[in-house]
């Protein structure tokens, strides 16, 4: 699910979002420090910020727009896409109402009233709502692997490509018939990759493969230990092993 906006092999969105969510994570700070010190520096540091913040939220949306709209997803993984989406319109509007309200403050001298409540709660909520934005979008980077550049894929060797389509011995035909029925959603039918990674010719020992098989990783993949029978288990792990690029 290679990006369709990158320049020079990078992606646009992943490079350009770190800056919008930078600054506006430093306003909300800038804004607890002026609430301490009454310091109208922080104030007007902060509205500033904010406003640099949202013209860079919006440029950097351009390009995952594109992504969205370009790339090719599993239905799961739009639906995660759309959240992404929709929430990071949600911030767009929420950041702009700030930047109505602040207006007003940005050129406040010494003496002048300070923030109302209302506006440090919609700047928590606020910066609340780009925190999970951005969460969403890091589980679809580095998780989904969507809006990425892949690098190109190793030509399988022939052992490899020969035990995903023509399984021979019988515990290569159990393990298929388990890989596909719990793997091959994420990893792919020929173990060819989806959401999950491409497991022809992986770099992985017998050991590494049993255990990502029972233990899972933290939100990346389940963990088998329990819902399969050993002996279902051991066939996944030999056949996944089978494809191994260290024999």
């Amino acid at each position: 699910m290679e990006s369709r906006a990158a320049i020079l092999g990078h992606p646009l969105h992943p490079m350009l979002i770190v800056f919008p969510i930078g600054l506006l994570t430093t306003a909300f700070l800038f804004d607890i420090i002026y609430v301490i010190t009454r310091d109208h520096f922080w104030r007007r540091s902060a509205f500033w910020l904010v406003l640099l913040g949202e013209l860079g939220a919006i440029v950097a949306a351009i390009p995952g727009l594109v992504d969205y709209l370009l790339i090719s997803m599993p239905a799961t993984t739009r639906d995660v896409a759309s959240d992404h989406l929709m929430l990071g319109v949600v911030v767009i509007l929420l950041y702009a109402v700030q930047l109505l309200a602040r207006r007003r403050y940005a050129a406040a001298q010494a003496g002048a009233p300070g923030y109302p409540a209302w506006l440090m709660v919609l700047a928590l909520v606020s910066v609340g709502a780009l925190s999970a934005q951005g969460a969403i979008g890091g589980g679809l980077a580095h998780i989904r692997g969507v809006g990425v550049i892949c690098p190109p894929a190793a030509r399988p060797s022939p052992a490899a490509t020969r035990a995903v389509t023509h399984p021979t011995t019988t515990a290569d035909v159990e393990g298929r018939k388990v890989f596909v029925a719990n793997c091959a959603r994420c990893h792919g039918t020929n173990a060819e990759g989806k959401i999950g990674p491409r497991l022809v010719n992986n770099d992985l020992t017998l050991g590494e493969i049993r255990g990502r098989v029972m233990n899972g990783k933290p939100l990346m993949m389940p963990a088998f230990s329990g819902k399969l029978p050993p002996g279902q288990i051991s066939a996944v792990v030999a056949y996944v092993a089978s494809m191994s690029a260290r024999k």
